[in-house]
């Protein structure tokens, strides 16, 4: 969803897709049929702390998206790499190795209004990583970002998700509004808010960067910071995305 603002952008930005790097959603967008985009974390993070302990995650999230038609395309999800180093008052250690992968099918949703824009995603993650970066059981997860188009420099979105592991649904809101910046550079601030079941609910919130550096590459900087106790203090990271046409 940071990304919506590409389609402001100059007309030598024109045919390319939006990332969904960065931000909590993704943009409203998917690639042509036969082209490919490659977004990386290198690295995301997620730094916690309570009651003495605290801990670092730092994750090379990959996703693969793949064109399959005129506003469908293919998503293959998986951080090929986390390491993790934790903090008690007694006790020091790291840990590394494979997160979960996820296969997930996104279309784009038709529109009556040129201003307004939406698209849905369905996916599947599988507990196939490291024990200690694994969701231990399969995650189903159904999510929908939409943008409203205010002038040429601002958009406003909104992204649910919804994601059904162990018998249990939680759900994510995530406004955000995105902005301009110049002809390649563009910007966004977000909030959240994630219910769980039997557990304490979590809010953030952030702002990103995103620049592309040439018409096909992207790079982008984004954090966002816990509002409650059970958030984790701060997210984000950096990213390059790149797409082949």
């Amino acid at each position: 969803m940071g990304c919506a603002w590409l389609a402001a952008t100059s007309s030598a930005l024109a045919d390319t897709p939006a990332f969904d790097r960065p931000g909590i959603g993704f943009s409203t967008t998917t690639i042509p049929r036969g082209s490919f985009a490659i977004e990386l974390g290198v690295p995301d993070f997620i730094h916690s702390s309570d009651a003495g302990s605290r801990s670092t995650l730092y994750r090379l999230d990959t996703t693969v998206r793949a064109g399959l038609g005129t506003a469908l395309e293919l998503q293959l999800a998986t951080p090929v790499f986390n390491y993790q180093h934790a903090d008690t008052s007694s006790v020091s250690g790291s840990t590394s190795g494979l997160g979960d992968s996820g296969l997930s099918l996104k279309a784009a949703l038709p529109s009556s209004s040129a201003d307004f824009s939406w698209a849905m995603l369905a996916g599947v993650t599988f507990a196939s990583g490291a024990s200690a970066f694994s969701g231990g059981s399969t995650q189903y997860t159904l999510a929908t970002s939409m943008n409203q188009k205010l002038d040429d420099t601002y958009t406003a979105g909104f992204y649910v998700e919804l994601d059904r592991a162990d018998g249990t649904t939680d759900y994510t809101l995530s406004p955000n509004l995105n902005f301009t910046l110049g002809s390649t550079l563009g910007g966004y601030v977000e909030a959240a808010y994630t219910h769980v079941p039997h557990s304490p609910d979590s809010s953030v919130a952030g702002a990103g960067l995103v620049w592309m550096v040439t018409p096909i590459v992207q790079l982008d900087l984004s954090f966002d910071l816990g509002l409650t106790n059970a958030s984790p203090k701060l997210q984000g990271g950096f990213g390059v995305s790149v797409y082949l046409q």
